[in-house]
């Protein structure tokens, strides 16, 4: 409950509209008040100034840059104690270390801790020959098809 709390607090900023006409805006809304009613608190990670975009993106350091900008697509399972398993799906290659930075991220708030889900869930990770660091953005349940709406 607390993770649905977190995500229907992030979604209301970013529906605009009167709620009467926006059955979206109407549910986000609902959704909030009876989770509040059942005192279901946003844990302290989230601020309703971050959007979903911005808890959705990781930054990973690398110790050597990619040759040029490169975009590889990984599948995470996730878990109660964090990142249980990641592939390499597609895209160009990536350091070495990539993998590994991604095993460290800290995703355990995703899966409740009594849970024994396992969660799929697909990133996709860009470098550049600029920076050191790369980016890993965990997309929708819908997939990276989903990042494309309107197209």
């Amino acid at each position: 409950m607390l993770f649905r709390s977190r995500i229907y607090r992030l979604a209301s900023p970013q529906i605009r509209g009167n709620p009467a006409k926006s059955p979206d805006l109407h549910l986000v809304q609902d959704n909030i008040a009876r989770l509040k009613a059942a005192n279901v608190a946003l844990d302290g990670k989230s601020t309703d100034s971050q959007t979903l975009q911005e808890e959705r993106t990781f930054q990973l350091h690398m110790e050597t840059r990619c040759q040029s900008f490169e975009s590889s697509t990984f599948r995470m399972q996730i878990v109660s104690t964090g990142i249980a398993d990641v592939m390499h799906v597609g895209g160009g290659s990536v350091p070495d270390k990539v993998v590994d930075s991604i095993r460290k991220l800290s995703l355990s708030h995703l899966v409740p801790i009594a849970s024994k889900a396992k969660i799929l869930r697909d990133a996709v990770f860009t470098c550049s020959a600029v920076k050191s660091d790369g980016y890993l953005v965990m997309m929708p349940l819908g997939g990276i098809q989903a990042e494309q709406v309107g197209h």
